[in-house]
């Protein structure tokens, strides 16, 4: 009876190791403070946040769901720190984009990171629109 109990014991304390092991970047995710990623002194005004590091064309669903949000003023668009100004003010004409376009740097590569850490997704090339609530990540989606 008393072996019996042991492995009953060791099976319940992998289980529960395994999923703290599954579920920690996601829990961690949730604790983020984003002001500490995107360095934009005025992150408290934007209400979403996208991140444009995959491919973006105008037919593709990236494109299409960027053309729905060419009238939100209340969004900060980050990009790869590769993109320049001209490549910048093109992407802004294209989709008839009304919210802030900025460089993203090595600490933004680490917040996308992050939230594919917790997706369990293999690239960083991804776009991501994320929801933010008093500096944190409420919730996030990949399109």
């Amino acid at each position: 009876m008393k072996k019996r109990n042991i492995r009953i014991g060791l099976l319940l304390s992998m289980m529960i190791l395994f999923l703290l092991y599954y579920l920690y970047p996601c829990i961690n995710l949730k604790f983020v403070n984003i002001s500490n990623y995107v360095n934009q002194t005025n992150i408290e005004e934007f209400k979403y946040i996208y991140f444009l590091y995959g491919n973006v064309c105008n037919l593709c669903n990236s494109g299409v769901f960027l053309y729905k949000q060419e009238n939100a003023s209340d969004v900060l668009f980050i990009v790869p720190e590769e993109l320049q100004s001209i490549d910048i003010d093109n992407l802004r004409r294209t989709f008839h984009l009304k919210g802030k376009i900025f460089n993203g740097n090595e600490r933004t590569k680490e917040l996308i990171k992050k939230i594919i850490k917790c997706e369990r997704i293999a690239d960083i090339k991804i776009n991501l629109k994320v929801v933010k609530e008093n500096r944190r990540i409420k919730n996030y989606v990949q399109f």
